[in-house]
């Protein structure tokens, strides 16, 4: 409100005592952000290295679960009258450009769908060797996985 009252000034010691309190109020938000975060992962090492399960997943589930649902998605309160809603908005928008164009493409889908001979033509299967490479090959965060010939 000053500011304004004192018809924004772009420079000058208003100027730069505003700027200055901005710049202590965004690295306050910043301190706080990061003793936020240091706090919940100091809570979590606690309860792991105290080997207290119903704590660890007490802390992990304050953080990472969301406590409820949405009652009411674009005005409607129960699930089926939301499931209706969805399908509606769905059909409505899900619909084809030019007739042409999806009968043409619908006829090559059909064609190949007749020709598909689905899992008999796979030749590898999962099996025990290779989930174990799998796991091995395994890198903290990583979804890496190296398939081989068995």
């Amino acid at each position: 409100m000053l500011r304004i009252t004192i018809g924004k000034p772009r420079f000058g010691v208003e100027f730069e005592n505003m700027k200055r309190d901005k710049l202590r109020y965004k690295m306050s938000i910043k301190n706080k952000e990061r003793l936020s975060a240091n706090s919940f992962s100091d809570n979590l090492n606690d309860a792991l290295s105290t080997k207290d399960m119903d704590s660890f997943w007490r802390t992990w589930r304050s953080k990472f679960t969301k406590s409820q649902l949405p009652g009411v998605i674009d005005r409607c309160c129960n699930e089926a009258e939301i499931a209706h809603s969805f399908s509606e908005v769905f059909k409505a928008v899900c619909i084809p450009n030019s007739k042409d164009k999806n009968e043409q493409l619908r006829s090559v889908f059909d064609e190949w769908f007749l020709c598909y001979n689905g899992a008999s033509s796979f030749t590898e299967f999962i099996t025990v060797y290779l989930v174990q490479q799998c796991i091995e090959g395994l890198k903290k965060e990583s979804c890496w996985c190296r398939w081989s010939d068995g």
